[in-house]
């Protein structure tokens, strides 16, 4: 664990759309495909209930620029959604190991208005953490500024 780093950065915007309209769109993880700058695909591995929270297994298909070049990465994660209290959280694994752990959570401002709130923690070795965090945070923004978007235009 001596050369591993572990950074953690928040997130947030305000959806001019009810809480839980924002929620389902944003927790659903398909309409991050073409929103999100990597994502090229979901493949869905298992998906169960438990307790009213939904247990979604899947791998993501990405492709991450690294020094100009697209490389393509398959990324495992687990994804726990929890409409009752409005948040989820995503678990991600890939190689090099790099883990990323992400909780989004959705706040009634009153007035049809939500602030969505996501917290991040990224977790790799001390070469890649910067690339981790900065291309991690990046796409996260380009990711919530989208959703958002697409919620006010009346999307998914």
């Amino acid at each position: 664990m001596r050369f591993r780093r572990r950074v953690t950065k928040e997130l947030s915007c305000e959806v001019g759309a009810p809480a839980e309209r924002v929620f389902s769109v944003f927790s659903e993880v398909g309409n991050h495909i073409g929103r999100h700058p990597f994502l090229r695909e979901i493949d869905v591995h298992g998906d169960r209930y438990e307790d009213g929270t939904r247990h979604l297994e899947f791998t993501a298909v990405e492709r991450i620029p690294v020094a100009g070049v697209p490389i393509n990465s398959r990324i495992r994660a687990r994804q726990r959604i929890d409409p009752a209290g409005l948040w989820y959280e995503v678990d991600t694994w890939t190689a090099p190991g790099v883990v990323t752990h992400q909780r989004a959570v959705f706040h009634d401002l009153g007035d049809g208005r939500t602030r969505v709130a996501e917290r991040m923690t990224f977790e790799a070795n001390a070469l890649l953490i910067g690339f981790t965090v900065s291309q991690g945070v990046a796409a996260h923004e380009r990711t919530l500024a989208a959703l958002k978007e697409a919620v006010e235009n009346g999307e998914p």
